[in-house]
């Protein structure tokens, strides 16, 4: 899994400064990767994928975003899909599957800051993963922690498919066509959104709030509308 996964820092020119702001995970061997539509929202800002400790700028190639207060179903918008100037090997990229089913383990990955994990017994160290992803590469020394995050796995129940329920902050309920409901309970997922959700080194979708992913199979629909390879 090395270099395939990812933390997105968020540069603010008018302090001068260098912030976590998500995660990211390459599709394809040219540089194009995923993540939510959020976590690089902000115009002012500047993005960069931080890889082995260095920063490469983020070109948009597709954004479809809304502010979480005025989302309307059926489509939950917040997904980007984006570009660097790295080219990871083809074993450095993740794999699409559309293959799902309820009550399924899956495993979300993410950056997320230290002082914010707890330590919960779901919490899997990354020696765990490389007996159960095949995405790891088995001679890697990788670097799982960045200057700013460490890149944490959680064993998380996937609860609905195909209907994706979110609560809005009005409280209103809608149910969403392009999601899946997950079990994210006693987890302090900061800095997740846009990590990818993994069952046997495959990714079924994409972190974009508690309890809340962007289905893979509408991932895959959305790269196949935009002509953009993926899975190689």
């Amino acid at each position: 899994m090395e270099n395939s996964i990812f933390p997105i820092l968020a540069y603010e020119e008018s302090k001068d400064e260098t912030m976590d702001n998500g995660t990211g995970f390459f599709i394809n061997s040219k540089g194009y990767f995923i993540t939510a539509g959020h976590v690089v929202n902000n115009g002012k800002w500047k993005y960069f994928a931080n890889i082995n400790d260095e920063l490469y700028p983020i070109k948009e190639i597709y954004i479809e975003y809304l502010d979480q207060t005025i989302q309307k179903a059926p489509i939950f918008k917040d997904l980007f899909i984006g570009k660097v100037e790295y080219s990871p090997s083809v074993s450095n990229i993740c794999i699409f599957s559309d293959t799902i089913e309820i009550d399924d383990f899956c495993l979300a990955c993410g950056f997320t800051s230290r002082n914010l994990l707890p330590q919960i017994n779901k919490l899997l160290t990354f020696e765990e993963l490389l007996e159960d992803d095949n995405l790891v590469s088995k001679d890697t020394s990788n670097k799982v922690k960045s200057k700013h995050k460490e890149f944490k796995f959680y064993e998380i129940e996937l609860k609905y498919y195909k209907s994706f329920i979110y609560r809005a902050f009005n409280g209103d309920i809608q149910y969403f066509e392009n999601g899946l409901t997950v079990d994210m309970k006693n987890i302090n997922f900061a800095g997740m959104s846009g990590g990818p959700l993994l069952k046997e080194g495959t990714v079924r979708g994409m972190i974009i709030a508690r309890d809340n992913c962007i289905s893979g199979k509408y991932i895959m629909s959305k790269l196949n509308e935009l002509s953009i390879e993926y899975n190689k």
